[in-house]
């Protein structure tokens, strides 16, 4: 079968198009913004210090790249298989298209696995239950919100995202109104830099880069967004610029509060800046930190689901993960079969190194897909009507940015 076409689905129900492009807006900073900005802080201000935020600027502008060839893709091959779909359309193969489904997937079911474990650790402190109970309940009451509805599920996850942009903001708003000079003093550093601090920025960006990672979950709705293509990419660039935003504004704050040494030290850097701000409760914060972790896991899910269901269209994987719920209009074995992969993975599996395969797995497949676009564009296939165009100097940036720091994170 033709990579361009899906399987007609006449005799059962289709996927529900409800969202627009402020439910994707959450569901986009939902992605993004997860629990690593309240840890990720800490790490880069022990690379680059007080010049931390000139590497989240520069890390912002280097996830724009890749993420505009998956502006221009959505409106080309608007498709639950998302990245799958793009790279199968751009090398007209649906075997590459499969593998980086396939890939996309497994890294978003082995992050949530870990999400979940980290998540029970923390639901110890309230129930006395074991880590294995507590993974259990977790995981299917996340798995059935997921069933329920996109609509629904999405709500959730935005509430949740409203919870931990509250509390990044909190943070800020607190630094605004304490310490507004010492906010100011962090920001007054201004290049021209020496060639030791430039490297040290360069060192910070590579891992602020990976704060920036999760639009790509987006474009997994399109089919049940309203007019995907020029929703889905407002969405995406969107949702980079309000990350950066809010990134710069914590971690002003951070260094305006705490030194760079002393965040750098700290497990929880956040919690220590909330310990140092009047009104703002430490506690609140760590909190915050667990939902975001949930809030991990109910997207990962979405999206491993949506790949799966859209990878079975294709006739890659058993039509039974195309059936969609007639009441629900959501693939059900889809994400029963997520829900189960993450169960299996938390409980059976050792997980270290884990998050750094995830992170290569989607620095690859983000190459792939702005390879794609390109050999798109040197073949000359027309732009379908409202699409995003994407500049082809952009789209071969964000490859070099790609490979690059795939092969030197």
């Amino acid at each position: 079968m033709s990579p361009t076409a899906s399987k007609p689905a006449s005799s059962q129900p289709g996927l529900k198009r409800v969202l627009t492009l402020p439910w994707l807006l959450a569901y986009g900073l939902g992605t993004t913004i997860g629990a690593g900005i309240y840890v990720l802080v800490g790490k880069v201000a022990g690379i680059a210090g007080t010049q931390g935020h000139y590497a989240f600027l520069l890390a912002a502008v280097a996830v724009s790249l890749p993420a505009l060839a998956y502006a221009e893709f959505v409106g080309r091959a608007p498709s639950a298989a998302g990245s799958a779909r793009f790279v199968a359309v751009g090398f007209r193969r649906q075997w590459p298209g499969t593998l980086t489904g396939l890939a996309v997937a497994f890294a978003g079911l082995t992050s949530s696995a870990t999400l979940a474990l980290g998540a029970a650790g923390y639901l110890a402190r309230w129930l006395a239950l074991p880590e294995a109970a507590l993974v259990i309940a977790l995981v299917t009451a996340l798995t059935g919100i997921a069933i329920i509805g996109i609509r629904e599920s999405v709500l959730a996850a935005g509430i949740i995202t409203l919870l931990e942009v509250g509390g990044l903001v909190w943070i800020i708003a607190a630094a605004l109104l304490q310490r507004p000079d010492d906010m100011a003093a962090a920001l007054a550093h201004p290049p021209p830099m020496t060639t030791q601090e430039a490297a040290r920025v360069l060192s910070a960006s590579l891992l602020a880069f990976f704060a920036f990672i999760g639009f790509e979950d987006m474009v997994t709705v399109a089919e049940e967004t309203r007019r995907p293509g020029p929703t889905i990419a407002r969405a995406i660039m969107l949702t980079i610029a309000l990350t950066a935003i809010i990134y710069l504004g914590v971690y002003a704050a951070a260094i305006g509060t705490v030194t760079p040494e002393a965040l750098s030290a700290s497990r929880e850097p956040l919690a220590r800046v909330a310990r140092e701000l009047a009104g703002v409760p430490a506690d609140a914060i760590a909190a915050i930190a667990s939902f975001a972790v949930i809030n991990g896991i109910l997207i990962q899910i979405i999206m491993a689901s949506r790949i799966f269901y859209g990878l079975a269209r294709t006739g890659a994987l058993p039509a039974l993960l195309a059936w969609v719920h007639p009441r629900f209009h959501t693939p059900l074995p889809a994400i029963v079969l997520s829900g189960a992969v993450i169960l299996a993975l938390a409980l059976a599996v050792p997980l270290t190194a884990l998050a750094d395969v995830t992170a290569r797995i989607v620095l690859g497949v983000y190459a792939l897909v702005c390879a794609a676009l390109l050999w798109v564009k040197y073949r000359g296939d027309p732009l379908p009507q409202g699409a995003y165009h994407a500049p082809a100097p952009a789209v071969a940036g964000g490859l070099i940015v790609c490979l690059l720091l795939l092969f030197a994170a």
